[in-house]
């Protein structure tokens, strides 16, 4: 398996819009520059640090100094075991689920909320529409204590300029 097995195809993405329901963890500034098919973000900061945005956790850690430490990063085998998780990729598309390009792998009930890192609990999904959705939902969820039952998410579309959102065929999660 190869690191562009285990990453999503940029293409098509607007750099400028894609981790916009991050800001509230990221620097505004903050640039993609690697989208793991797992659905985790690699972003480069205005100053040249390249963090791990953690979708499934909501947090972020600032793994190199610069592009360049990053390049040498993508050759350790430890580095892309931890961050990429191929295991789960080979497992899951065994499982039947192989992403096409701008796609990656999504929970569909996000642990978050009390889902389970289940295979059946893992679906394909446009990879900026997870983007969105798992940013709206750690920020709503970060304030809450541990252990508080969720009932309902609001996903925000209200004046969306994303042509992504008719893409969404998921139901919401209530």
């Amino acid at each position: 398996m190869t690191i562009n097995d285990l990453s999503v195809n940029p293409a098509g993405f607007d750099r400028d819009a894609f981790l916009e329901d991050w800001h509230w963890l990221l620097p505004k500034d903050a640039k993609p520059v690697m989208i793991t098919v797992m659905g985790d973000v690699f972003a480069q900061d205005p100053n040249g640090a390249v963090r791990f945005l953690d979708t499934c956790e909501g947090s972020t850690e600032t793994v190199a100094e610069d592009g360049q430490q990053f390049q040498t990063l993508l050759k350790d085998t430890n580095f892309v075991l931890k961050h990429f998780h191929p295991r789960r990729v080979q497992e899951l598309k065994a499982h039947g689920l192989t992403p096409n390009a701008g796609q990656c792998y999504s929970f569909k009930h996000p642990p978050v909320l009390g889902g389970k890192d289940e295979l059946d609990n893992y679906e394909v999904c446009d990879a900026a529409v997870h983007m969105s959705l798992a940013g709206q939902i750690h920020q709503q969820a970060k304030e809450l204590p541990d252990g508080t039952v969720v009932s309902k998410a609001n996903i925000n579309t209200a004046g969306s300029s994303k042509p992504w959102w008719k893409l969404w065929q998921r139901s919401r999660i209530e």
